[in-house]
């Protein structure tokens, strides 16, 4: 059975040719009593991520570590993740990085509130960790790489 994040079209012809040998995934979250659990899950899922709390670090990171993808906690008290992905497309190192909106929000709920050029794909976190590795595939025409090397960032 397909799960959610699965079934659903990515929203733009973008996609991910990583610089590097390993992909670098950048995951934004509101606040650090999530714990990082998203980014640590990717890691052990073999991909290079890092996790930065808020919009001041995600604007920060995404812009000097540069990574291939980034997954945007959309919809969360504390982090406004449309304000912050339309930031960060208005930077020169970003505007071609591709954003996944990572929600509990509906997708029909997050495409209504975001202009389609902030958001390349949405996963639902009621997918889980599994179903953004899908859309991650999807978004990388079908590589993940096979190395883990995480850190977290404030």
């Amino acid at each position: 059975m397909q799960n959610e994040c699965e079934r659903l079209p990515l929203w733009s012809l973008r996609r991910v040719e990583p610089v590097e040998s390993q992909l670098r995934v950048l995951v934004i979250e509101s606040a650090k009593e999530n714990g990082g659990q998203v980014g640590l899950q990717l890691q052990l899922a073999g991909i290079q991520a890092m996790t930065a709390y808020g919009a001041k670090a995600a604007i920060k990171w995404g812009a000097s570590w540069r990574p291939d993808l980034i997954v945007m906690e959309v919809g969360e008290s504390g982090l406004n993740g449309f304000g912050t992905a339309q930031a960060l497309r208005e930077l020169d190192e970003c505007w071609d990085i591709a954003i996944v909106a990572y929600s509990s929000l509906s997708e029909e709920t997050v495409r209504k509130a975001a202009d389609h050029q902030e958001f390349d794909a949405f996963c639902s976190k009621t997918s889980g960790v599994e179903g953004l590795q899908d859309v991650i595939r999807k978004i990388t025409w079908g590589r993940l790489p096979a190395v883990a090397i995480g850190q977290v960032v404030n």
